[in-house]
């Protein structure tokens, strides 16, 4: 696939491999006694393993050590987070990121799919809101990124609220343990953003396997999700919640990607009823 951008004088020519499976099974075939792909996010495992060895080899999947009653999975499914529906729901993700900060005292993050929306949600937080503010800004150095990491590792007298974008550098390959993370929200399904090069591929997969937009956004997106969450519970002795805000959440096809871990989650339709419920968790693990 090639993809020819205008920018400035300049002109950028990028070239992506649509299906690398074919190179990926001639290495593990015949350059090597064996391979083992390994990963917590492997869902749905027969898209990866289309895209990785073309269905072959075997698969294995190995319980999860932790405790699924740690993580408090809330599906909020009376908002959409689409695009065209961002400025209507923007109240609703306020007054549940202002309901999770109230029923507990700790560290909190909230994923975006895009630094645009986050900062839309930034600039109807309430000015009086009872938590220190953590901004993800576009190109942060490592630096900057330790310097954050550092701030969830040091106790606080008040809350902290991180503001990151989902797949960024907050959201994978990080440790928060104990106390460094109480809980995370989650705005939207985490699709890739709809452009032409990722629409070269849906044309691409839906001729290969008929299952073009899946392959290209739904689960790629849901991968982003799915290690967004994944930041909670890094110790069988941690615990927190995580708040799914996208009405697409309670359909068939993202509950089917759902891991088994998350299969008590709760429906809650408004942010007016989701205090009882995490209180009813926090006190429960108190005990």
């Amino acid at each position: 696939m090639t993809n020819v951008e205008k920018k400035n004088e300049d002109i950028e020519l990028t070239i992506q491999c649509l299906d690398a499976s074919a190179f990926i099974l001639d290495t593990v075939k015949n350059k090597a006694y064996g391979s083992v792909f390994f990963s917590a996010t492997l869902y749905p495992i027969d898209y990866y393993q289309t895209l990785l060895t073309q269905k072959k080899g075997e698969t294995l999947k190995i319980k999860s050590p932790f405790n699924p009653d740690h993580l408090k999975v809330i599906v909020m499914n009376q908002i959409s987070t689409r695009y065209h529906r961002r400025t209507a729901s923007i109240q609703a993700v306020v007054d549940t990121i202002s309901t999770v900060l109230s029923s507990k005292k700790g560290n909190y993050i909230v994923f975006f799919p895009s630094y645009q929306y986050l900062n839309q949600i930034l600039a109807e937080l309430p000015k009086d809101i009872p938590a220190d503010l953590i901004i993800q800004e576009k190109e942060m150095d490592s630096y900057l990124r330790d310097t954050i990491i550092e701030r969830f590792r040091n106790e606080s007298n008040r809350s902290q609220l991180a503001l990151f974008v989902m797949g960024g550098m907050f959201a994978e390959g990080i440790d928060y343990i104990g106390d460094m993370l109480n809980g995370v929200i989650i705005v939207g399904v985490g699709l890739p953003m709809i452009n032409e090069p990722n629409n070269q591929l849906k044309d691409y997969y839906q001729e290969q396997f008929e299952k073009g937009f899946d392959y290209a956004y739904t689960y790629p997106g849901m991968n982003k999700v799915i290690q967004a969450v994944g930041r909670v519970i890094r110790t069988d002795t941690d615990y927190g919640i995580a708040i799914l805000i996208d009405d697409r959440f309670d359909t068939p096809l993202y509950q089917s990607l759902f891991p088994q871990e998350w299969k008590k989650h709760e429906i809650i339709n408004h942010p007016k009823k989701l205090k009882p419920s995490l209180d009813l968790f926090w006190n429960s693990m108190k005990k």
